[in-house]
């Protein structure tokens, strides 16, 4: 019971995280090569 908890709030901060890392991108740059840049990111974290 408590390793599910624990999982779930592992899971949230992360959602957490990301949406606020999504809301400064989006603000700091719009430009296509920043999108590239992010989307390079994405791909990277993903693997990792």
């Amino acid at each position: 019971m408590k390793e599910a908890k624990r999982q779930e709030q592992r899971t949230s901060s992360r959602d957490d995280q990301l949406r606020i890392f999504n809301v400064a991108f989006t603000r700091i740059c719009q430009h296509d090569e920043c999108i590239r840049t992010w989307k390079q990111i994405a791909r990277e974290l993903m693997l990792s």
